[in-house]
């Protein structure tokens, strides 16, 4: 991957900017390379280039207050620029952090700047759009979009909830059943701001959109797994019937008591 930074005064704009959006998966380390070029647009075989790197706001799902963001919270670059000479360009590395999310990284010689914008993000994951047998639930002003998987996700969580009303919709008690976290859209960390501290590491199963939450409360909340353990019990063993090998039941007892389903214990 490459940046190129024109030499020359600001005046003169001669940086390239490319549209074109690259993408990364979260936690993974690329190689990059950055020069200068002269006025005609010729590289230079030396030169001096300057790295910066950033966090667009407000993409991958995470609508939060920028003000508190950590370092840690977007990728980081092996070096800040330094001189180069005789391999007419400057190395370097780009290591992505876990939060999925729209970033970008500079190389600028002298004043002339080039950007080019990185989508870090698991490629395999898209939007749920839902099954009639369930019903979204845990979107948030900060996480408005919380339903996004991988086909084999999506498909276990209608063939789950379609066989779970299959057994147990001549119930009184019966509800459709509430799908709470699945991922974001990029996938990545899904922290718990603002009910917690602000990119905090929590929900880590949950990267990959291959795991999902189904809501388990006491009545009278709707949208729920009937409250019974030999029913819930029976709502894990489908989970595990659908691919979803592991389960456990979170918070129990708690307002946000639920049935975590996924492939394995790291949701990979």
């Amino acid at each position: 991957m490459r940046l190129i930074a024109a030499a020359g005064a600001a005046f003169l704009c001669l940086a390239q900017v490319s549209s074109a959006q690259q993408s990364v998966q979260p936690q993974t380390t690329t190689y990059w390379e950055a020069w200068c070029k002269d006025r005609a647009n010729n590289r230079l075989p030396e030169g001096t280039v300057t790295l910066y790197n950033g966090y667009r706001p407000n993409t991958g799902g995470h609508k939060h207050n920028e003000g508190t963001r950590p370092a840690s919270a977007y990728g980081s670059l092996s070096s800040r620029g330094g001189d180069y000479s005789g391999g007419n360009y400057y190395p370097f590395t780009f290591t992505a952090s876990r939060v999925g999310q729209t970033e970008w990284i500079q190389a600028c010689c002298s004043s002339d700047c080039t950007t080019k914008d990185i989508q870090v993000r698991y490629s395999d994951i898209s939007s749920y759009s839902g099954h009639s047998t369930n019903v979204f639930i845990g979107q948030t002003k900060t996480h408005p979009s919380n339903h996004h998987g991988t086909v084999l996700l999506k498909n276990a969580i209608s063939g789950i909830t379609q066989q779970y009303h299959d057994e147990f919709g001549c119930y009184d008690e019966y509800q459709r059943v509430g799908v709470n976290d699945m991922a974001l859209e990029f996938g990545g960390v899904f922290d718990l701001y603002p009910y917690g501290p602000e990119w905090a590491p929590g929900h880590k199963t949950h990267d990959h959109g291959k795991a999902v939450d189904f809501r388990c409360k006491p009545p009278p909340k709707e949208n729920s797994v009937i409250y019974d353990d030999r029913i819930i019990e029976r709502f894990e063993e489908i989970c595990e019937l659908h691919g979803l090998y592991f389960t456990e039941r979170e918070d129990k007892g708690k307002s946000n008591e639920h049935i975590h389903c996924a492939p394995n214990r790291f949701g990979t």
